[in-house]
């Protein structure tokens, strides 16, 4: 071949294209088990004005849905092995701005009609939703998931039933969660600054408010990477953060286990 040959290269051989059909999100599966599903209401401080909405007056019913990996285990940096829990609910009613009043969902809500329609697709029945608990799934979870021109984060739907006596034929995971103090990558996290314990603290109070107390892995999601500090994750993972917090006052639950300010 001489200097002046062009080399043609397809999609095939570098593996990607520019195709857009032919890209697929970041997903994951895993074999988890429903521990609780059931219905909720939401407290008042879920349903309080935001950016995006009008504040929500009157009942707000959600479907509370919590799942335990079975192919992995969260590990705390002091070697406590602990469930790995995902939260899968959605709101049952939704703020609709060409309405301007909270509606029932219904499939202009792409997310909330994705969940419902694949859970019916896959378990078949569905109602009353205490039935799904302890059955076991293979699951499809997306981090952050495109419907149209938004985004969701922490959709997770079934993809197959799994028999009762299943068993993880693989060795179960060891999810070692990290700290901000052995996060080594300070280009990715920013500036790279760490705040204090006591400032740690007040950033994970921030987040709480509208969160369920019970899903351990979508709290230690939202705490910021500057927060993530040795005593902060592991008492985040353990619940001693969370029960101090508590029992001090500094922030409430209510009967449905969700954080209130």
């Amino acid at each position: 071949m001489t200097e002046g040959d062009k080399v043609i290269l397809t999609a095939e051989d570098i593996g990607v294209s520019i195709d857009p059909s032919s890209w697929t999100e970041p997903m994951q599966s895993f074999p988890g088990l429903v521990l609780s599903s059931c219905y909720r209401l939401a407290p008042e401080s879920y349903k309080a004005k935001t950016d995006f909405r009008e504040a929500i007056e009157g009942d707000l019913p959600q479907w509370d849905l919590r799942i335990k990996r079975l192919d992995a285990i969260l590990v705390t940096q002091d070697g406590e092995e602990v469930d790995a829990i995902r939260y899968g609910g959605i709101d049952l009613k939704k703020w609709s701005p060409s309405e301007g009043k909270v509606v029932k969902i219904n499939p202009n809500f792409a997310k909330e009609h994705f969940v419902v329609t694949e859970w019916t697709k896959i378990a078949k029945d569905v109602e009353p939703p205490e039935r799904l608990e302890g059955r076991i799934f293979m699951f499809s979870y997306w981090a952050n998931k495109r419907f149209g021109r938004m985004s969701s984060r922490n959709v997770i739907v079934p993809a197959s039933t799994l028999p009762s006596d299943y068993v993880f034929p693989g060795e179960v995971q060891k999810i070692q969660i990290q700290s901000r103090d052995e996060d080594e990558d300070t280009e990715e996290t920013g500036s790279g600054s760490v705040l204090s314990e006591t400032d740690a603290v007040e950033a994970v109070l921030s987040i709480l408010p509208g969160m369920d107390s019970a899903d351990t892995t979508a709290i230690l999601e939202a705490v910021p990477a500057e927060a993530r500090l040795n005593a902060i994750v592991t008492g985040i993972v353990t619940g001693v953060l969370i029960e101090e917090l508590v029992s001090g006052g500094r922030i409430g639950k209510d009967e449905a286990g969700v954080f209130v300010a």
